[in-house]
């Protein structure tokens, strides 16, 4: 609300209550991104004003991105591109970003999202998680300008994005299973989780050489995967940022808890540089339709161009263009278009929901055992794992259908 970005994001090995902790469950139980939700609503309503707040919902699967809020028409989900503008920072294009006006609203769309998400049975874990989970909240709101020397009648408007990561858990291959898509999509996020951990070390060791007057300069490998692209400004710039260490009690656990424990030391040491991200009324919009003319002009002057460095030059400028159009085309919508844009999603769920309750009275017409009855994750790993591909298939040609494992150690919700 006050125009400040803001991270926050669960780390810890497999079963250790990352999901319970950032969502929750019912009533008392419920986990931070609802209890966001409903601060974020009951402090914007005093002021009134001009405010809107979005919601997206992302998973990164097998180094895949995907909208969760945004179903695709027949099979699996496009995978989305990760961008980056000087003006408007990191961003995934192609994301939806839907309008919501209460918390009641928020916990719907999110109730969707782990409808579809990726779960799965691991010898840890019943109900794994097999991608990593990133809810973003867009909060702007429109304020007079305050006194540092402008107009004090100005109008100004504050944007700020508040991000809930749901990390995988981090795995050993024997307690994944004998499953070929388990181990794939383990080592997809013990990959991701590396990356993450080798920026956390490095962003440490810079603060701990700036601290001791050192040069303090060493390269920040923040885009070897698209987890640490997207939280490069949460981890590195401009963002307030707090991460909660999730452990094991378990004795079988204790060397996941120490190395848990010694990364959330390397996280204390990083400090990020937060400011208020705040412009005039429309100052955005028009230096994005600035640049999206002075692209279309050198796109035009490269497109005769006949030599392979030309041609490079083209496509690299026809890109920009496109992220510059989308950007331009979300910062133009109208309320109006906003709300007609919002309704179309709502139904295009509606209908992916109507088609998960028929695959499950499909499931229960073939007198298969039902899950938990008070388990919602549970029924939905049913429903997922009754869309899978039967048995056969690798980590290349789509996942396969796999059989329930015993839990080694008793999983903590």
């Amino acid at each position: 609300m006050d125009g400040y970005h803001g991270c926050v994001f669960a780390y810890g090995q497999t079963g250790s209550g990352k999901t319970h902790t950032i969502f929750g469950g019912p009533a008392e139980e419920r986990g931070l991104v609802p209890r966001i939700a409903e601060d974020l609503f009951a402090g914007l309503e005093p002021g009134g004003g001009d405010s809107a707040v979005r919601l997206s919902y992302l998973e990164l699967y097998n180094e895949k991105a995907r909208d969760l809020l945004s179903p695709a028409a027949h099979g699996s989900p496009p995978s989305l591109e990760v961008r980056e503008h000087p003006r408007v920072g990191v961003f995934v294009q192609g994301l939806t970003k839907n309008r919501v006006h209460s918390a009641g609203e928020v916990a719907r769309l999110l109730d969707f999202g782990h409808r579809v998400r990726a779960v799965g049975r691991t010898n840890m874990n019943a109900v794994s998680s097999r991608s990593h989970a990133i809810v973003t909240f867009h909060v702007e709101r429109a304020v007079l300008g305050s006194g540092s020397g402008g107009d004090p009648f100005c109008s100004r408007r504050r944007r700020a994005q508040l991000h809930a990561v749901d990390l995988a858990g981090s795995e050993r291959l024997w307690q994944t299973g004998d499953s070929e898509v388990r181990q794939h999509e383990s080592k997809q996020i013990n990959k991701s989780l590396l990356a993450l951990s080798t920026m956390i070390s490095r962003l440490a060791d810079r603060e701990k050489g700036s601290k001791f007057g050192g040069a303090a300069k060493s390269y920040v490998p923040y885009r070897d995967s698209k987890l640490t692209f997207l939280l490069s400004e949460s981890l590195m710039g401009n963002c307030k940022t707090a991460m909660l260490a999730c452990i094991s009690p378990s004795a079988q656990c204790f060397s996941m808890t120490e190395s848990t424990i010694r990364f959330a030391e390397s996280v204390k040491r990083i400090r990020t540089r937060p400011v208020r991200n705040e412009e005039v009324e429309g100052d955005l919009l028009r230096a994005l339709q600035a640049e999206l003319g002075g692209l279309r002009q050198q796109l035009q002057a490269a497109e005769g161009a006949a030599t392979g460095a030309g041609q490079d030059v083209g496509r690299r400028l026809a890109e920009d263009l496109e992220v510059a159009r989308s950007l331009t085309d979300e910062l133009s919508m109208t309320p109006a278009e906003e709300q007609a844009l919002t309704a179309r999603a709502d139904a295009r769920r509606q209908r992916s929901l109507a088609s998960l309750g028929g695959a499950a009275s499909e499931a229960a017409a073939a007198d298969e055992p039902p899950p938990p009855p008070g388990d919602e994750r549970a029924r939905r790993l049913a429903r997922s794992e009754e869309r899978l591909p039967q048995r056969g298939s690798g980590p290349s040609g789509g996942l396969r259908r796999q059989s329930p494992a015993r839990a080694v150690v008793p999983p903590i919700w």
